[in-house]
Parts: C-alpha cells; sequence; structure tokens
C-alpha cells in the first residue's frame, strides 16, 4: 500500500530545505519465515520499527549497526525478523509385539547328595592381661586406684628432690 510521499520543510542553516518522507511498506516474509526489509529514500530506522512493530534497538542489534542512532542508506537490506526455527515432530511409530516363549522341557530334578557339614568346636579363650575394670569388684577397683595415686605422689617427690638438688 504506498501512498504519495510528504513533503516537510526543514530549515537547516538558515536554508530551508524540502526533505521527502516516504512511508515505510512492510515486506512479506521469505518462504523461510525471515522478513527483510530494503531502506528506501527518505526511510528512518525508527520509521522502519514501527512499521513492523519492533523495536529500534532490537533492529539495531539483529543488523550489528553501530551507535545510539546508525546512519541507513537507500537499498540497503535489514533484517526485520530471523527465521524461526524448525521444530521436530514427533511422528507415531509402529512397536512390535515381543514374541512369546516357547516352551522347553523341563530337565527332571537331580536329587542332592549329602555332603558333611563341619561343625564348629569350642576353644577355651585365654584370659586377657588387663583385667576389665568394669565387671570388677568396687573395693578391688578402689585398691587399684589409690596405688596409682601413690605412686604418681611417689614420682612427683622424686623429681622435685632430683631436680632442685644442687650438684
Amino acid at each position: 500500500m504506498a501512498s504519495a510521499p510528504s513533503v516537510v520543510m526543514a530549515q537547516i542553516g538558515g536554508t530551508p530545505t524540502v526533505q521527502d518522507i516516504v512511508p515505510v511498506t512492510t515486506a512479506t516474509p521469505q518462504p523461510d519465515g525471515s522478513i527483510i526489509h530494503e531502506v528506501q529514500y527518505g526511510q528512518t530506522l525508527w520509521m522502519i520499527a514501527e512499521a513492523y512493530g519492533v523495536e529500534r534497538d532490537a533492529l539495531i542489534t539483529l543488523n550489528n549497526l553501530t551507535g545510539n542512532n546508525p546512519v541507513l542508506w537507500v537499498g540497503q537490506k535489514l533484517v526485520i525478523r530471523l527465521a524461526p526455527t524448525a521444530t521436530i515432530t514427533p511422528s507415531p511409530t509402529s512397536t512390535l509385539k515381543p514374541p512369546t516363549r516357547t516352551p522347553t522341557l523341563v530337565p527332571t530334578p537331580i536329587t542332592p547328595t549329602p555332603t558333611h557339614t563341619i561343625a564348629p568346636t569350642r576353644t577355651p579363650t585365654p584370659r586377657p592381661l588387663v583385667p576389665n575394670f568394669q565387671t570388677m569388684n568396687p573395693g578391688a577397683r578402689r585398691g587399684i586406684g589409690i596405688s596409682f595415686l601413690a605412686i604418681s605422689a611417689v614420682g612427683l617427690l622424686a623429681a622435685f628432690y632430683f631436680g632442685f638438688r644442687k650438684k
């Protein structure tokens, strides 16, 4: 749908100039689904973005344009939308039934011959070298404790005596 270009009067450096503004005619999608627009005289990036309903920044990124306000030229091809990626549609496949089992002859069971089982025999356990203090009677435990304290006290006194003795 093309319409006649509008004429805009602009003042550049004190001299009035005439600038044509060409309305953007949207391009039809390619067979792969992508949309490519060819820039016409008087079209701006903002106008193209508005005509296709896309963000201006998206067009800048998609077409690798540089700067905040990139310069377009007549005949330049702008990618508006890339081709969509194809999705794989699952197709039904037939699954074969598993084969049925064929009966086989069952071998005749063989009776096992009895074997001799080794029985464990009791062996005497030697007496432990260190007695179990938890099972010892309380009087014996007290006597061993006092003996340890007495030996420790004698050792401490001997250490003081021989440590501070003058040679």
